[in-house]
């Protein structure tokens, strides 16, 4: 075997994954994150920890293979939940979302429904998010009638990274 530099090393490993240097991103960034803040409608319905852990996936609307959708989903070995906007990004401001869970039993929540589960981001760092985007995003919000439960509020606080 002969002697590789080590940025041959890298390559080869890349190479070896399936990926390339020169490979593009995808529009789906993963990371994970926790949910915290739990507001007491929430600790009424059985929400007693001071913060829960998650792989977490988000894709923004219009990036790379992502569709017009925006979203963010959590999984842990216990729950799965994930929210989605309809024709569009998150934003700052609170927006009505499609939001699916599974905890102790499968839950729905349509956009057009009354009492509809609602997301709003405080930040996110980098603000513009585009295909060459390979840094760490941080993303922070809010949701609130969390899992169908009326003023349940959470916050979330995540770390992602786009891939290949």
């Amino acid at each position: 075997m002969r002697n590789l530099p080590l940025s041959g090393l890298a390559a080869a490993a890349l190479v070896a994954l399936g990926a390339t240097p020169s490979a593009a991103f995808n529009g789906v960034f993963q990371g994970g994150g926790t949910i915290s803040g739990f507001s007491p409608a929430c600790v009424n319905v059985g929400w007693t920890r001071n913060a829960d852990a998650y792989s977490v996936r988000f894709e923004p609307a219009g990036l790379g293979s992502s569709g017009a959708d925006a979203t963010l989903y959590f999984l842990s070995d216990y729950h799965a939940f994930g929210f989605s906007r309809p024709g569009g990004d998150f934003t700052t401001s609170w927006q009505t979302v499609d939001a699916a869970q599974l905890f102790s039993h499968p839950w729905f929540s349509g956009h057009a429904e009354g009492q509809a589960t609602e997301l709003r981001l405080t930040s996110i760092y980098p603000a513009v998010l585009d295909d060459t985007t390979a840094r760490p995003v941080r993303i922070r919000g809010q949701v609130r009638h969390f899992g169908g439960v009326a003023w349940c509020r959470i916050d979330f606080d995540v770390i992602v990274q786009q891939r290949y």
